[in-house]
């Protein structure tokens, strides 16, 4: 209850979890369609389909390194409308592509933008939360990252499944950054939670017995 009263009086906390679910829905379709669509659009196996999440894992890695130069030119929402954009871009690659080539290339993109965006919303979720809540926060935005991650992996999969993989995918790309607009309305730049929720953390027990043993022994 303390988290989620704290997350409900907490703008920027429903900020990061608002854009997060936003990004992860549409996101969520590489994922649900990336064998299938090394199988029959590519014609490949196995070696090719560890090859792409492998690509995905480097833009992963790329970005990490990236990100405190990015930060430095970019504001938090700024940041997670571009790494948006980025992964949609990658998404409407795969999603044409016929050769490994340029489903390499879409899937290096593709992991640029998840990680960018993770990284930075999950930042933002951390700093909002003070030490006597945050873990129960972190764990309500993980609801929201997780549960549009599972929604968005069953929706984009039954419409690869009826519409067929190249529209399935070229639709995430496009739902995606039709949300990354919207959700730019939701400020993820906000330093400091509210004053009222930002209540002291009970003193551990160590430290009041430190406290007390000198006046103890002057007794």
């Amino acid at each position: 209850r303390a988290g989620m009263r704290f997350v409900r009086h907490t703008p920027v906390m429903q900020s990061a979890m608002l854009r997060s679910a936003a990004f992860f829905f549409a996101a969520a379709a590489p994922w649900a369609m990336l064998p299938l669509v090394v199988r029959e659009q590519l014609q490949r196996g196995a070696g090719v389909y560890g090859m792409l999440l492998g690509l995905m894992g480097v833009g992963g890695v790329t970005a990490g390194m990236m990100l405190p130069q990015i930060r430095a030119r970019l504001s938090r929402g700024n940041t997670v409308f571009v790494s948006s954009v980025t992964a949609c871009c990658g998404m409407a690659i795969l999603g044409l592509s016929r050769h490994w080539l340029p489903a390499a290339a879409g899937m290096l993109l593709f992991g640029t933008g998840w990680v960018t965006a993770s990284a930075v919303t999950q930042g933002v979720a951390q700093l909002a939360a003070p030490a006597w809540v945050r873990s129960r926060a972190l764990a309500i935005f993980q609801l929201a990252f997780n549960g549009a991650l599972v929604l968005g992996t069953f929706f984009w999969g039954w419409l690869g499944t009826v519409a067929g993989l190249t529209p399935a995918l070229l639709s995430a790309a496009a739902t995606g950054l039709a949300l990354a607009i919207v959700a730019r309305a939701f400020n993820l730049d906000h330093e400091h939670a509210p004053a009222a929720t930002q209540a002291a953390e009970p003193p551990q027990p160590e430290a009041v017995a430190a406290e007390l043993l000198p006046v103890l022994h002057k007794a």
